[in-house]
């Protein structure tokens, strides 16, 4: 297995923490259904919260090119580019000898 393999992998144990409560209140509702009454609003909030989980835990497919880089790459760009654009002007001029 790859390292964006066993990443996956944890995060689909997070995620599947995360939507157990969720369907176990649901199951809940479903057995004391002649006593509840239904509320569209919270059906249209769990479902919601079913989806923005599952969508979030396939979004990880496409960063499957990010572990590739090593550990030096950073997924979140810098805030002020030139600050980056200046490191790298000066690690190019002190490798040819321009300190």
């Amino acid at each position: 297995m790859t390292a964006f393999e066993h990443v996956t992998a944890l995060f689909s144990f997070v995620y599947a923490l995360a939507l157990t409560p969720l369907l176990a209140r649901i199951a809940e509702l479903i057995v004391a259904r002649d006593r509840v009454k239904f509320s569209g609003l919270l059906a249209l909030g769990m479902i919601n919260a079913i989806l923005v989980v599952f969508a979030n835990w396939l979004s990880l497919w496409d960063r499957d090119h990010l572990l590739e880089l090593g550990f030096h790459h950073r997924s979140v760009p810098l805030r002020d580019q030139r600050l980056s654009d200046l490191r790298i002007s000066r690690t190019q001029s002190s490798r040819w000898g321009a300190d």
